[in-house]
């Protein structure tokens, strides 16, 4: 079965760059069988302008699929480098606090308020601020979208 992460959820940071998960966040995120990545996740740069965090067992379905593109093809070998470039494992740790490097909060563009906004098997983290700005600037487009992505699909 697929992993269904939901919700949006506001967090903020404190000196240290930790973020409390919130609780109805954790209850959803998998148990690793393998002891060795209990409580820990993978963070990376997103797509847009934001992170995103995986359970290390989602990352590992990725790293499959990477592992099948050709290092002898240009394009492939720079795409891989470029989705992978800031990659870390990261701990939850007693408290339920996450770390953000520093180098992948500077390139979000994070300050101290963000937005957790769960995806499927993946849980996108954004400076409040700009989240705020690409819903606003893009919200007038859903039923556009939707109709374009999704209109054409029947069961």
């Amino acid at each position: 079965m697929n992993l269904r992460l939901r919700g949006e959820f506001r967090c903020t940071l404190d000196v240290k760059g930790r973020f409390m998960l919130p609780v109805a966040l954790q209850k959803q995120l998998p148990v690793d069988e393998r002891e060795d990545y209990r409580n820990k996740l993978m963070i990376n740069r997103g797509l847009d302008k934001c992170l995103v965090l995986y359970p290390v067992s989602e990352w590992d379905k990725i790293e499959d699929d990477l592992s099948k593109l050709n290092d002898f093809i240009e394009e492939e070998r720079r795409f891989k480098r470029l989705l992978k470039s800031g990659l870390n494992e990261v701990d939850i740790d007693k408290s339920s606090r996450i770390v953000i490097p520093k180098m992948l909060m500077q390139h979000a563009g994070i300050k101290k308020n963000i937005v957790l906004y769960a995806d499927q098997n993946k849980v996108e983290i954004w400076d409040e601020e700009t989240y705020n700005k690409h819903i606003e600037e893009n919200g007038d487009d859903l039923s556009i979208l939707a109709e374009k992505v999704m209109g054409g699909k029947s069961e």
